[in-house]
């Protein structure tokens, strides 16, 4: 994973004007999309960003989807697919995208798409390292009372194969980072979540019940509860005494972590 495409920034975002920006390693935005542009954004190992614009698909499903080598030109992938809800970057050049009714597709930058995953309804979902994490409703049962959708993970192939993480959580805003653990907000709170099954617990200290979105890939952000007319404030994880997170420049309404790698000095 070098830095290309959209890795040679750290981060993208969507303002409060649904246009796509991109945050420079001097936490510089830069404007990538025209207004009105996206609702959500994934980025692929390579760098190929994902958009799904606010233009409803003709095929149902969801928004139209668009791919971007990061430049701020962007391709729309014009076929007879449905559109999707939620986005997310895999392997280079390709996705994996929720539609409204909770089906898995996968879509690469030439359009070809096919269903990953329709047996039970997916809420939310992320990839990294190999990894597939989702909020599925699967009808685990416990003591004969039916578990609610709950956290699942799966090795990236196909057929899927799920298996629930232990203890049943439930946490939103999935994120899964470079090495294949998820991340998301267990009450507002930056949670880890573990590809062994062995445990879960805190994904870092400073934003305590104030998180509405968790993303990482090599690097860590939090978007805020912290609000005024320009967007939500986003929060930088800084590894340094002791390591916590802390606010930036930068608000958004959506934002997004890249796969970018820190030159050596």
């Amino acid at each position: 994973m070098s830095n290309q495409k959209g890795n040679q920034f750290p981060a993208w975002g969507i303002n409060t004007e649904n246009q796509v920006f991109a945050v420079d390693p001097e936490n510089n935005i830069i404007t990538k999309s025209d207004t009105g542009f996206a609702i959500d954004l994934g980025i692929s190992e390579d760098g190929t960003l994902w958009a799904l614009s606010q233009i409803p698909d003709p095929d149902g499903g969801g928004a139209r989807i668009f791919w971007s080598n990061g430049d701020g030109n962007w391709t729309e992938i014009n076929t007879s697919d449905p559109g999707g809800v939620q986005i997310t970057g895999t392997t280079a050049g390709n996705c994996i995208y929720r539609t409204f009714d909770g089906v898995l597709r996968t879509m690469d930058t030439a359009g070809n798409s096919s269903v990953l995953y329709d047996q039970f309804p997916v809420t939310d979902v992320d990839y990294g390292g190999g990894y597939l994490w989702a909020i599925l409703d699967s009808n685990t049962m416990e003591d004969n009372i039916i578990i609610q959708p709950h956290l699942h993970l799966s090795k990236f192939t196909s057929p899927l194969n799920w298996s629930s993480f232990k203890g049943n959580p439930s946490p939103s805003s999935l994120s899964a980072g470079y090495a294949g653990n998820c991340y998301g907000l267990i009450d507002g709170t930056p949670t880890y979540f573990l590809t062994d099954g062995s445990g879960s617990g805190s994904a870092g200290a400073g934003v305590d019940g104030q998180c509405l979105q968790m993303t990482f890939k090599n690097w860590s952000y939090v978007l805020t509860t912290n609000l005024n007319e320009e967007g939500n404030l986003v929060y930088k994880w800084v590894d340094t005494f002791g390591g916590k997170f802390e606010p930036t420049n930068i608000r958004a309404n959506y934002f997004l972590s890249s796969f970018y790698r820190k030159s050596p000095a």
